[in-house]
């Protein structure tokens, strides 16, 4: 896993717990292999056998984990 990652979901954890007590939630989308229409990612992307779903992920499932995410905070709210 490249340091990126981590660094980015401890940066958001901050930031969760930080402003926790004003009401505000802090959400991170950190997905794994990703096929884009721009090519590889950086990195070497993991053999499908070592990706639990058996292939990378699309850029319309992220966008639609996203929308559902924001859909249930905005109705939740």
């Amino acid at each position: 896993m490249p340091a990126s990652k981590p660094g980015l979901e401890g940066f958001v954890r901050a930031i969760a717990v930080a402003m926790a007590p004003h009401g505000i939630t802090c959400n991170c989308v950190a997905p794994g292999a990703i096929d884009t229409a721009h090519g590889p990612s950086a990195g070497a992307a993991p053999p499908a056998a070592q990706i639990p779903f058996g292939r990378k992920g699309t850029v319309d499932e992220i966008a639609a984990m996203v929308y559902g995410r924001l859909l249930k905070i905005v109705i939740f709210s």
